[in-house]
């Protein structure tokens, strides 16, 4: 073979390699992450592995072993985290555990998160191994839900604006942040949500800031409670995950809603002063049946509206109920709901009929629509069928 031809074989392999080396390299560093969401152990170590961490004083990029960028546990929260001041860039980065690729999290469809910052700014980062979710406070909202129910979840005390217990997560990235939890006694609560872990920034009812505490009410012991926050509206609901089989049910809740709020004060001894239930009938426990002169009060007010739970001795029978404020009546027949059939009713303020959702009520529905690049201009809704006004 001539020199020249074997040389060049030898140059086109060489090439051919190192080009197959830099490609799984590349691919190395944004390859979708691999997750073991179900079934994975407890990290020894989470690290913060992108193409900042030279900047940080890692001796490369990219490095899932490198000490200076790890979080720390904190076993308080059970999240890992951690701050660091991150120069201006567009970077990219992921979570990964136990010093190795083996186990990474980075977006929910597998691809490096991204941080574009515009100039040296403090970040702070989180994981959540029970989750799986990776956040960082430039570009998620860090929303905690404080409340006089956060002792028992484990947190040190009450109303705990930095306890992540507590903390409200938005993994699929379409601003709406949910906390489940199955741990709390059946009783009424209050809660609201605040913002990067302090009180400077707070939501209460109907999203208002620094509003009106949350009440909610867990009808029996670890029931799943779902509290969401849509970081748009600053709305917030706290309610029930599902209602019960009709079987077990064992409170019935009826949600009244009068467009002023003016509900009255229940803590008066007088039923003048306010707007409350008057029960009777066969599917309620015997406990809960009133006098006139001493009607059911309503347990809290949240951005529909009153809320209170009815205690049952057969969820078949009817709850009979009326709606008055002293003498004056809401609507003036006496009114009845099964509980089997509608567990969750919602009333409206002169309206006679049962409701089984505040879709219904409110006589409206709301779509929520997202598109990935954010532009809405020219897109709508064309609609029809029977539902529509």
């Amino acid at each position: 073979m001539h020199p020249q031809t074997r040389f060049r074989r030898v140059l086109y392999w060489l090439v051919t390699l190192l080009f197959a080396i830099s490609t799984l390299a590349g691919s190395l560093l944004t390859a979708p992450l691999t997750a073991f969401a179900d079934h994975s152990a407890d990290p020894t170590g989470v690290a913060l592995a992108g193409d900042f961490q030279s900047e940080l004083g890692c001796p490369g990029d990219w490095q899932p072993d490198c000490a200076v960028t790890e979080l720390t546990y904190d076993a308080a929260d059970d999240v890992w985290q951690g701050s660091f001041t991150v120069p201006a860039g567009n970077w990219q980065y992921k979570a990964a555990l136990n010093d190795a690729w083996d186990e990474s999290y980075g977006t929910a469809g597998g691809g490096n998160l991204a941080l574009d910052l515009a100039a040296e700014t403090a970040v702070k980062f989180y994981y959540d191994h029970k989750s799986h979710w990776v956040a960082d406070s430039h570009n998620d909202v860090i929303a905690v839900a404080p409340g006089d129910f956060q002792s028992e979840l484990g947190c040190s005390g009450d109303w705990l604006p930095d306890c992540l217990l507590s903390w409200l997560q938005d993994p699929d990235d379409d601003g709406i942040y949910e906390f489940r939890t199955t741990a709390l006694p059946a009783g009424t609560y209050a809660g609201k949500v605040a913002i990067n872990e302090s009180w400077d920034e707070n939501y209460g009812a109907g999203g208002a800031p620094g509003g009106d505490n949350i009440s909610f009410t867990v009808a029996a012991d670890n029931d799943e409670i779902v509290f969401t926050y849509d970081a748009a509206s600053h709305v917030i609901t706290i309610a029930p995950a599902t209602p019960p089989p009709a079987e077990t049910l064992e409170y019935a809740i009826i949600r009244y809603h009068r467009p002023a709020a003016d509900y009255g004060d229940w803590t008066s001894s007088d039923f003048n002063d306010y707007w409350g239930l008057h029960l009777w009938g066969d599917a309620i426990d015997p406990s809960e049946a009133t006098e006139w002169s001493a009607p059911k009060t309503f347990s809290g007010i949240d951005d529909y509206g009153a809320f209170v739970a009815v205690k049952l001795q057969d969820p078949s029978k009817p709850i009979n109920f009326i709606i008055h404020k002293g003498n004056d009546k809401d609507t003036q027949p006496d009114r009845s709901f099964v509980p089997a059939q509608v567990p969750v009713n919602w009333l409206v303020q002169g309206n006679e009929d049962n409701h089984a959702s505040r879709a219904a009520a409110a006589g409206q529905t709301v779509i929520h629509y997202q598109r990935a690049d954010n532009t809405y201009d020219g897109w709508g809704l064309h609609l029809w069928g029977d539902g529509l006004a």
